[in-house]
């Protein structure tokens, strides 16, 4: 049951009985699409969370790269209700997490290379220094 109020959704009001499994669908289609955001104003309403409830919620996390939000809600699940799947959600939230880092800084050094080779081409050369210090730069960004 809720402790708080929830965002105006047509389809929301329209639900005569909402228990945790009406939450729990909500914030695992908010989640499946992106929508970490939304997914944790509907977690945030929930008085008692169940199970499955911190398993969708760390998914929905994890699909929007709200990775300190989704170990700030590991640390508060209380120790009962850290089963396998729990665990098993966080490890799957961090290492999609990981997988996601890797990708976007692949692109950025990816065109970075792409554009100091293109600028030995024309010339132009960076030293050394300067190339580690724009490797940083792109690696800082995320």
């Amino acid at each position: 049951s809720p402790k708080g109020s929830f965002p105006r959704s047509s389809s929301f009001h329209s639900i005569k009985t909402k228990d945790l499994i009406v939450y729990n669908t909500l914030m695992n289609a908010y989640g499946r699409n992106g929508d970490g955001m939304k997914a944790l104003e509907i977690y945030r309403v929930l008085s008692q969370p169940d199970e499955k409830s911190y398993s969708i919620i760390l998914n929905a996390c994890s699909h929007s790269l709200l990775i300190d939000q989704a170990r700030q809600i590991f640390d508060s699940i209380p120790q009962q209700h850290r089963n396998v799947f729990v665990y098993a959600t966080m490890v799957t939230c961090l290492l999609f997490f990981f997988i996601q880092l890797h990708r976007r800084i692949s692109i950025r050094l990816t065109h970075f290379v792409v554009h100091h080779e293109s600028m030995k081409l024309n010339k132009y050369s960076l030293n050394p220094n300067e190339f580690i210090r724009n490797i940083r730069r792109c690696i800082s960004l995320y």
